[in-house]
């Protein structure tokens, strides 16, 4: 066997490990949404149905009453997912907001003021959708 011929051998044996490695090793594009209760005071509060938490979206309210006493919060509630896509921020906000009022419920929170934050400009693989509430307990 000639030298080109052992080297043409060889590389076609890279290239198929290489393609190989590359089918075997999945893309993740299925991140989870995480989340964490930030409490401002220690309280030790029982876990509640999720249906009696109440969910104010602040990004749709101009309304000056819903930004008031966001100070008296007794918390607050950080829920993030990873987003390759510009279409899936609606989405991701909604998983978002879900997470948080199960947080909410473990921690016997009943009413949290929610605010979606998105991404600008070009995705990369740090981009996220992020949830900010702020949790209150009547």
């Amino acid at each position: 066997m000639t030298n080109n011929k052992q080297n043409l051998l060889h590389l076609a044996i890279i290239i198929i490990v290489l393609i190989i490695c590359f089918l075997i090793v999945p893309k993740n594009n299925d991140y989870e949404v995480e989340g964490i209760y930030l409490p401002k005071y220690q309280l030790n509060m029982v876990p509640i149905s999720h249906s009696k938490v109440n969910a104010i979206n602040l990004n749709n309210k101009q309304d000056k009453l819903y930004y008031e006493n966001l100070d008296k919060a007794i918390g607050l509630i950080r829920v993030s997912k990873m987003v390759d896509n510009y279409k899936d921020f609606d989405n991701i906000c909604k998983q978002n907001v879900d997470k948080a009022i199960d947080l909410a419920a473990e921690n016997g929170i009943d009413r949290i003021k929610y605010m979606c934050s998105y991404p600008q400009g070009e995705l990369n693989q740090l981009s996220n959708v992020t949830l900010q509430a702020y949790a209150f307990k009547d």
